[in-house]
């Protein structure tokens, strides 16, 4: 126990060190790190990182989009929404409105997410999570035709889970 205690106190004192020595870091060195800390399921270190990313290299778009990914981790669905905006506004790609409408969806906003759906698929109109994701947002709205259309189209371009949706929902 003794033994743990110091580990982890060694472990702690240590912490600021590396943690500053991150300052100067590339954006590319602190995505590393951040991922490494976002697989082993430390969050809180992830968006750390993520944070010095954003800091230091505010024209990474790719920093922005992982901190909206940790932050909807921690269940920050606002922050992870605003992230993806600013990556966005770096360089516009159709996961970060389909994320973004996931978030809405999340919070009930469905017709809002339909919208942002429809922005990813402007980008990309054979992006398949889109295509069901807006699909799901009719669903909660009651648009059932729609959602069934929707996920038809989704199966066909070879998304397994429409398919159960399909048995579930539209048969």
């Amino acid at each position: 126990m003794k033994k743990t205690i110091i580990i982890g106190l060694g472990f702690l004192l240590s912490l600021p060190l590396f943690l500053k020595a991150q300052d100067g870091a590339s954006c590319r060195e602190l995505l590393e790190k951040g991922s490494s800390y976002y697989q082993n399921r430390s969050i809180d270190s992830a968006i750390y990182c993520y944070n010095l990313a954003v800091e230091n290299h505010p024209e990474c778009e790719e920093a922005w989009f992982r901190r909206a990914l940790a932050k909807e981790k921690m269940h920050d669905i606002d922050g992870a929404i605003e992230d993806y905006y600013v990556a966005i506004s770096i360089t516009p790609k159709p996961i970060y409105y389909n994320n973004i409408g996931i978030d809405l969806a999340v919070k009930g906003e469905y017709e809002e997410a339909i919208e942002i759906y429809d922005k990813a698929l402007e980008m990309d109109s054979l992006y398949t999570q889109a295509i069901f994701n807006k699909g799901i947002a009719f669903h909660y709205l009651g648009r059932w035709n729609e959602a069934c259309e929707l996920a038809g189209k989704a199966r066909e371009m070879g998304l397994e889970i429409a398919g159960q949706y399909i048995s579930d929902f539209c048969e």
